[in-house]
């Protein structure tokens, strides 16, 4: 017997549900960007956006070397700020080569071409970037069709059990491919 068609009632309901999620989205949104630009004025910056944006603002290829610290205003004045980044020793030379453009790209970023005007180093190592978590145990490796087909051809000959399972998964990760391309 087929489930009974929703009624109007609880149509309402699902949308009305629908509604406060979107809400509550948007207020999340809202609350963490409240909590951000008072920190974020705390530390210096006048936008908020320079450090939720950097990655946007540089690329990700120098996001990745150097990270905003502070921007540094004159004392009751709104443009001609430092900008202090923060950036391992290996990284700096490359930096101060291209400070012109860095400064650049946030002016333009922020749409106020004297908003920074210089740019002040801090060589101190990078904090490293999160490394993605390993599988869990126990789940299976993802090996192509083709080397799934050799591994079950070679398990014929062995008996159902523990022992072809554990062949079966030492064979995938035997043949799962490795990260950074490694094979």
């Amino acid at each position: 017997m087929p489930p009974p068609e929703p009624s109007n009632a609880q149509m309402g309901t699902q949308t009305d549900m629908n509604t406060r999620r979107l809400r509550a989205t948007s207020a999340i949104g809202r609350l963490v960007s409240d909590l951000l630009t008072p920190a974020a004025r705390r530390r210096g910056f006048a936008e908020a956006a320079v450090l939720s944006e950097w990655e946007r603002i540089v690329g990700p290829l120098l996001a990745r070397r150097c990270q905003p610290v502070r921007l540094q205003f004159e004392r009751g004045a709104t443009t001609g700020a430092v900008l202090h980044l923060r950036a391992s020793s290996g990284a700096a030379l490359e930096i101060q080569h291209g400070v012109r453009q860095i400064l650049e790209r946030v002016n333009d970023y922020m749409g106020d071409e004297s908003l920074v005007v210089g740019l002040r180093l801090l060589q101190v190592p990078l904090p490293r970037p999160a490394r993605p978590a390993p599988a869990p145990r126990g789940t299976a490796a993802r090996v192509d069709p083709l080397m799934e087909g050799r591994l079950e051809a070679g398990l014929d000959a062995v008996a159902e059990g523990g022992l072809k399972e554990a062949l079966r998964g030492l064979g995938r990760a035997i043949a799962a491919p490795r990260p950074g391309g490694r094979s």
